[in-house]
């Protein structure tokens, strides 16, 4: 690791796109379930007039009542919370490329704010609009002080507690903290290294306890996992067990607070994905309905969410939950 400070300054105007795609696995460990749906026509328009009543949803085949509905009308609130430790160093040019692209889809009701973390967790832009945030620029720079998601994860809790309204955070991170690579090491007799499970990780089950009661989705793009190695880098064996237990962890967070966790396959998939999520959430309609079994039995749900008006369509932003 290098030790000297790491340094990257963006203006957001002009900067180059590119292009993504991304794989997901969902969840949610509520007694009430929210979707985020997306309609539009078949040439592309956002629909953002409809209303409950234009809505069907089945858990399973069985139809679930609607209990709460926001319009696509309605204001989203959107914290965009970066990674910049060194180990994602390499990552920050497709990065501001991503966030241009996911600003220019957001409607004028929304609001955006801008924080990154390493060792420690810091707003960079407070609440506005996607167009004025556009207009501004930022420096990403970093100390190589270490790595804390936990933290990063229970402060942008707080800040959204503080936020009325439809809210998330979408979280830019190989989601590898200290503690996977010290805190929770442990040696077997042959003296291979293992990192403790998440139920037995403490500050995690903490972290969990704090994001369930800012009653806001995660949505991650984890870049470098297990599951999306960089090729770049070759790993040696402990480092991919790192990278699982991260992995894991951001899955159950994003399980947990109804969110997604997006697998990139390449760095270069990342513009367009969160191009993607922007479109998606700036015109997404929320839903919110009761499970048909309450129990945290850790089964899958398949959840479908059909359109009255068939000349429609609809993107949910996942297809199913499991129930923990």
């Amino acid at each position: 690791m290098r030790t000297q400070a790491s340094i990257l300054t963006i203006l957001f105007l002009g900067v180059v796109v590119a292009r993504a795609q991304d794989a997901l696995r969902l969840s949610v460990d509520v007694q009430l379930v929210t979707w985020d749906v997306y309609v539009d026509t078949a040439a592309g328009k956002p629909i953002t007039n409809l209303t409950q009543d234009d809505f069907v949803v089945f858990e399973d085949g069985s139809p679930r009542e609607i209990r709460n509905f926001e319009s696509a009308q309605n204001p989203y609130n959107i914290l965009l919370l970066f990674d910049r430790s060194s180990s994602t160093e390499e990552q920050w040019p497709f990065l501001t490329r991503a966030i241009v692209r996911f600003l220019e889809q957001m409607p004028p009701q929304h609001q955006v704010a801008l924080a990154a973390f390493d060792d420690k967790p810091e707003m960079l832009f407070n609440w506005r609009s996607a167009n004025e945030l556009k207009s501004l620029g930022f420096t990403i720079q970093t100390n190589n002080s270490g790595t804390d998601v936990y933290r990063a994860l229970e402060w942008a809790a707080g800040e959204l507690r503080r936020v009325k309204g439809r809210k998330g955070v979408i979280a830019f991170t190989d989601g590898v903290d200290n503690r996977l690579s010290k805190k929770l090491v442990s040696f077997d007799r042959s003296g291979t290294p293992s990192v403790a499970r998440m139920e037995a990780d403490s500050d995690f089950q903490k972290v969990l306890r704090t994001l369930a009661q800012s009653n806001a989705p995660v949505y991650f793009v984890a870049v470098n996992t297990d599951k999306n190695p960089d090729p770049s880098v070759p790993p040696n064996s402990f480092d991919l067990k790192q990278r699982e237990a991260a992995r894991l962890r951001m899955e159950t967070v994003a399980n947990r607070s109804n969110g997604v966790l997006h697998l990139p396959k390449q760095i270069g998939d990342v513009a367009s994905l969160y191009e993607r999520i922007g479109k998606e959430l700036g015109y997404s309609y929320s839903l919110t309905f009761a499970p048909g079994n309450p129990a945290r039995d850790g089964s899958y749900h398949r959840i479908e969410i059909q359109l009255r008006d068939k000349s429609l369509r609809l993107t949910p932003s996942r297809e199913g939950y499991y129930a923990r």
